[in-house]
């Protein structure tokens, strides 16, 4: 059987048998080898020699009498479904080659058999067919047959045209083989593989030529391909139809169309429509052929073999194409795509406990119609959200989830059944619905195009839109990976290493500054592309799990939403506040005109010398600041004051503290930040190990931040390498530390080059 390859599209690779047969009407025989003694006869040769074993098996020529060549009566052995007196659809009067349980042992038989037909002499003639009729019946799985042309010693490949598995009953057909113009000498072999109770009739072997010019109009046919017209999932019957372009035109072309589920075996002529072109009314066009059976989609069903025949009443055309398609070739995939990593997560309440919240789930290539998406444990996939049976993208809305819970969305029904049902699991990590000192503040949404709310000296609406967050707490805040965004999800990043200090704030404009003139940290988002006509601003954690919200149905042109009083009260429009009725205040208080948001501390380091610990930090503004105290701690939890520095009274600055007696090991250290009211914020703690010079890692073996026990001396390098000495990475080390959170668990070296000293090497382990 020919095996077809599926391609993109539902196409399938097809494969064409014969090439174009240019020959005329008026034919004339070379040679035949019709085994009645016609001349001029054909030259026949057998790898095994003829035999008549009796009922249990013959090969050799059938005589129009119905005996076997040595006169006896012949038994076919598969009853009356073999007429010997017929090998085609025409009745035909006289002897043929018939062959009957080949694999019979007795009388020379054997399992194969290969028949030769010529050589031939065809010197000189064009237009040339190699012909011949079969009649098969009761070929099961161990049965084939093959033909083959040789021309000129050249052997073409191998053609398979009886396949094992025919059903019983007659099955029966004509061969046309064209042999092209300018061979000189053409041979047919033909292959059989018969084993049992089965019967196969050959005849009618014929060599024809027909030198005139007249022309066949039909230049080229083919190749053909099936394109599927239904798609359903896996394991159920779809159809295709069958397209295949010509060049040419001929008034009088016919089809002639066969169709089986193994080797075309039945006409199915007068149940097919040409819904293309047609050959003898158009030129260079596609036929397109339908089947006109009861099929609902009207067309050919998969596991079909359909042969096509176009000629002409003449017979001057003869083209033929095969076409095969396999069980599932239309299959309807399923494809709708959910991407785990895209899922956003929604917290109902932020306590200590496990928290219910909700989740958005992108969905990408639908609409797949009839598919129904569930979720186990509890949750319910809400009838809000958007439905991957009807839309392209959208998102579906997953509610009643608990922390800490992992949940399976599956897909069913459309292409989604069988082998096909997909399964997307995701988990509601514990902890994503902590509760956060993290308020959004103020925001623009709307500002004037001529307005430069950013002052980086130019403007445009999507530049100057802000939102000012706020930590209410007196603990700085890592917001490394956090984002804000809007409703169709994140507009911006936060930075690794970005920090929101205690009590202070941060603003993300649609567009930093090109230079800082405000009193707080601001970054650049390149858009927050807020709707002025209503929209809501998110910050979720590094997790994906919202942390604060604010959602608006409306805004005022060049006019803030800000709270009143601040970080607790409701969101109105500033200017309405009537303490500070100014339209915006990013980085400064939104009730209390001028005033600067409180203290921001840009960076607070422990560095070890030889006999002290000198504590670092300096400020990027300072409002209202009074002085800090500086506390240290074996622990991190008890704590004890070191001394008092108060504070510089200008906007910025550096300060340091000398810790001439530190602890032996691990000493921790804090600030205390106070204002001139008497507010205090919390900053640190930063920590170092006291060890003298030597040099050592901890914690060992570590997970994400692996510490030194005293600072590197400026410019120190620092490379880490796996135990075999390959280099992994050179790095710079950050006053907390060296994270290692990108490498794989395992023993690793950490080399540090201080200056011109000694390298030291560590050995430690990555968790």
């Amino acid at each position: 059987m020919l095996q077809l390859y599926p391609r993109a599209f539902g196409l399938t690779l097809l494969f064409t048998l014969l090439s174009c047969t240019c020959v005329l009407a008026q034919r004339t025989n070379v040679a035949v080898m019709d085994f009645d003694g016609t001349t001029p006869e054909i030259p026949v040769s057998t790898s095994l020699p003829f035999f008549d074993n009796g009922s249990d098996g013959f090969y050799g020529i059938h005589n129009a009498n119905g005996d076997a060549t040595d006169g006896t009566p012949m038994d076919t052995g598969v009853g009356n479904n073999f007429d010997v007196n017929k090998v085609s659809d025409d009745p035909i009067a006289g002897d043929f080659l018939f062959l009957n349980d080949l694999n019979d042992e007795g009388d020379n038989g054997g399992p194969e058999v290969l028949l030769t037909f010529g050589p031939v002499d065809v010197t000189g003639l064009t237009n040339l067919l190699f012909s011949f009729d079969y009649q098969v019946d009761g070929f099961d799985n161990t049965d084939d047959a093959f033909y083959q042309l040789i021309t000129d010693g050249t052997a073409t490949a191998e053609e398979l045209f009886i396949e094992g598995g025919t059903p019983s009953g007659t099955a029966a057909g004509r061969i046309d083989i064209a042999i092209p113009d300018g061979t000189m000498m053409a041979t047919l072999t033909i292959r059989i593989l018969q084993n049992g109770d089965d019967a196969l009739g050959l005849d009618n072997f014929a060599v024809t030529s027909n030198a005139s010019a007249d022309p066949c109009g039909i230049v080229s046919f083919g190749p053909a391909e099936a394109i599927c017209i239904s798609e359903s999932p896996a394991g159920r019957t779809d159809s295709f139809e069958i397209r295949i372009p010509y060049v040419g035109l001929d008034d009088d072309a016919t089809l002639f169309i066969e169709a089986g589920v193994t080797t075309p075996a039945r006409d199915v002529t007068a149940s097919v429509r040409n819904i293309g072109d047609d050959p003898t009314m158009v030129a260079d066009g596609v036929i397109i052929l339908r089947n006109n059976a009861a099929d609902p989609n009207d067309g050919f069903i998969e596991e079909n073999e359909v042969r096509i025949t176009l000629s002409d009443g003449g017979g001057d055309c003869s083209f033929v194409e095969l076409v095969s398609t396999t069980n599932n070739q239309c299959v309807n995939p399923c494809d709708p795509n959910i991407n785990p990593d895209n899922i956003i997560f929604n917290c109902d309440a932020r306590t200590e406990n496990m928290d219910m919240g909700s989740a958005t789930v992108p969905f990408t290539n639908g609409p797949e119609p009839g598919v129904v998406v569930t979720v186990n444990n509890g949750a319910t996939v809400d009838a809000a959200g958007d439905d991957p049976a009807t839309d392209e993208t959208g998102d579906l809305l997953i509610t009643g989830l608990v922390e800490g819970t992992t949940y399976t969305i599956t897909l069913t029904g459309g292409g989604c059944v069988d082998a096909q049902v997909k399964t997307i699991d995701f988990t509601f990590t514990d902890g994503t619905c902590i509760a956060s000192p993290l308020v959004i503040n103020e925001f623009l949404a709307d500002p004037d195009d001529a307005t430069d709310v950013n002052q980086d000296n130019m403007t445009g609406n999507q530049r100057d839109e802000f939102v000012e967050i706020f930590n209410t707490s007196n603990t700085p805040i890592d917001i490394s990976g956090y984002t804000v965004g809007d409703e169709n999800g994140p507009r911006f990043t936060f930075p690794s290493g970005a920090t929101i200090g205690a009590r202070s704030a941060v603003v993300v404009f649609g567009q930093a500054p090109t230079q800082s003139a405000f009193g707080c940290p601001v970054y650049g988002s390149g858009s927050l592309g807020l709707n002025n006509s209503g929209d809501e601003v998110n910050v979720r954690n590094a997790a994906g799990g919202l942390i604060a919200q604010v959602a608006f149905t409306s805004s005022t042109n060049d006019v803030s939403s800000a709270r009143n009083p601040d970080f607790t009260g409701d969101f109105v429009n500033h200017t309405n506040i009537s303490s500070n009725a100014v339209n915006f205040s990013p980085c400064e208080s939104n009730t209390t005109p001028g005033l600067v948001l409180p203290v921001t501390l840009t960076s607070l380091t422990a560095v070890q010398t030889a006999k002290s610990v000198n504590v670092h930090w300096s400020t990027e503004r300072e409002v209202n600041n009074d002085y800090f105290v500086v506390d240290r701690s074996s622990n991190g939890i008890n704590w004890s004051e070191l001394g008092m520095v108060a504070a510089a009274g200008t906007d910025a600055a550096a300060y340091s503290f000398a810790d001439d007696a530190p602890l032996s090991g691990m000493n921790y250290y804090r600030l205390r930040q106070y204002d001139v009211d008497g507010t205090m914020s919390v900053h640190g703690p930063v920590q170092t190990r006291f060890a003298g010079e030597g040099l050592s890692v901890f914690p060992n073996p570590v997970n994400d931040l692996l510490s030194f026990s005293r600072s590197l001396a400026e410019g120190a390098s620092v490379t880490v390498t796996d135990v075999n000495g390959r280099l992994i990475t050179e790095a710079k080390v950050s006053p907390a530390g060296l994270d290692v959170r990108q490498l794989r668990g395992g023993m690793y070296l950490i080399t540090v080059q201080e200056g011109d000293s000694v390298p030291q090497v560590i050995r430690f382990v990555k968790r």
